[in-house]
């Protein structure tokens, strides 16, 4: 695939990962593979790889044993749009205040954290969206 093939509608990737950290390259590298099929610069797809990283440590910090993260990628030639869900242990939250979130919120242009509860457990879901420099 090339970046003629990627044009303005977003296309859809998923990746589930165990959460834990000898799986966070394979996040990091779903970032910047994407990305570099497209206009984003070399900054950019830095940025991304920055932004995977951070995400999906703070999901496992507070990660159930054995839990999974569900990542997906919407990727069009202007920007990528990532959310990362995870499922946290009971009293554990990401706190929007904290060093990691700080670098997450330097290197994006939009991020957010969604929290849900329920009868099987709660989720927490981060996602950022980063618009192509370039574009």
């Amino acid at each position: 695939m090339d970046s003629a093939t990627i044009d303005s509608e977003p296309r859809r990737i998923e990746l589930r990962i165990p959460a834990s950290p000898e799986f966070l390259q394979l996040g990091r590298l779903m970032g910047v593979a994407l990305a570099s099929h497209t206009n984003f610069t070399v900054d950019d797809m830095e940025d991304i790889r920055l932004a995977v990283d951070e995400a999906c440590t703070q999901l496992i910090n507070i990660s159930t044993a054995n839990g999974q993260l569900d990542c997906t990628f919407d990727i069009s030639d202007k920007a990528i749009s990532v959310g990362i869900t995870g499922n946290p242990e009971p009293g554990k939250s990401i706190s929007p205040v904290g060093i990691g979130w700080h670098v997450l919120s330097s290197v994006v242009n939009n991020v957010d954290l969604a929290t849900t509860n329920g009868r099987a457990g709660g989720t927490a879901t981060i996602s950022f969206v980063k618009r192509c420099s370039a574009a």
